[in-house]
């Protein structure tokens, strides 16, 4: 969460991943994680004031979740007071 001069808050929430795996975790029971995409899809309920981003809002803006980026998962900035 960040707030800024004015008092506003605002938080983006954030995934990352390791690579998945079952049983013994040999490279048969591993899932690397060079494999794996993410994405939030839309908000499905909201409380309160402001604007909720989805991070990706489609399948087909999924990104690949191989490198230690940082994705955005969702995002919340309220309304500025009038």
């Amino acid at each position: 969460m960040t707030v800024d001069a004015s008092g506003v808050d605002s938080w983006t929430a954030t995934v990352s991943v390791t690579s998945c795996t079952t049983g013994g975790g040999s490279p048969a029971e591993t899932i690397p994680k060079s494999r794996l995409a993410y994405w939030s899809g839309p908000a499905t309920a909201k409380t309160g004031t402001g604007t909720a981003t989805p991070g990706q809002g489609t399948p087909a803006q999924a990104q690949s979740l191989s490198t230690p980026a940082r994705r955005s998962a969702c995002s919340q900035v309220p309304q500025s007071p009038l």
